[in-house]
């Protein structure tokens, strides 16, 4: 087998792994491992990448270590999800003080941008967004012009039903040309 052949083969595994991987996102217990291993899916130009921060991080920003282990118990892991969560939520774990979880959203808000975006900036990120084509035209229809990037695409069924084969179809198309349905090779799967 040529060096091509074989770097072609060794991509259509990888995919292959990582969406077997995808797949079992629902049936695993610690779904922030699997989005780790799935940091890149289909993202396009930007070059937009998952990252998560660990609650570790606070501790610089002085946040107490038993307080951090309260969030962890409590089942907040990066500092994402503290950044998300109400205040009133954060206010159920166990040994935080309202006091102390202003304090810790203040200091969570420094370090996650949760600015809002308006519709005409949100228009203007879409219009760089490529649609992979799936090698099916019905199934193109069924999904409004094919495998969107930018985003997550999760595939499941029963076996034998072409996850596989649409995988393999998927690391074909994404080096064709953008007027066939392409992304000029510059989709990343991983």
């Amino acid at each position: 087998m040529t060096g091509v052949g074989a770097m072609i083969l060794s991509l259509l595994c990888d995919i292959s792994f990582s969406i077997s991987l995808l797949c079992c996102l629902t049936k695993r217990t610690h779904h922030e491992q699997c989005l780790n291993i799935l940091l890149f899916i289909f993202h396009h130009h930007c070059q937009v990448a998952v990252t998560y921060q660990s609650l570790d991080l606070l501790q610089e920003h002085g946040v107490a270590a038993n307080d951090i282990q309260k969030l962890n118990d409590a089942g907040f892991h990066t500092i994402e999800s503290v950044a998300h969560a109400t205040i009133r939520k954060l206010s159920e774990v166990r040994g935080l003080s309202e006091a102390k979880v202003v304090k810790l959203k203040d200091i969570v808000r420094t370090l996650v941008p949760m600015d809002f975006k308006t519709a005409a900036d949100a228009l203007e990120d879409r219009k760089s967004l490529v649609t992979l084509t799936t090698g099916s035209t019905e199934l193109d229809k069924l999904l409004e012009g094919g495998i969107e990037t930018g985003s997550l695409t999760e595939v499941f069924g029963e076996f034998r039903t072409g996850k596989t084969q649409l995988c393999h179809t998927l690391c074909v198309t994404c080096q064709m040309p953008i007027s066939e349905g392409g992304a000029e090779g510059k989709v990343c799967l991983s």
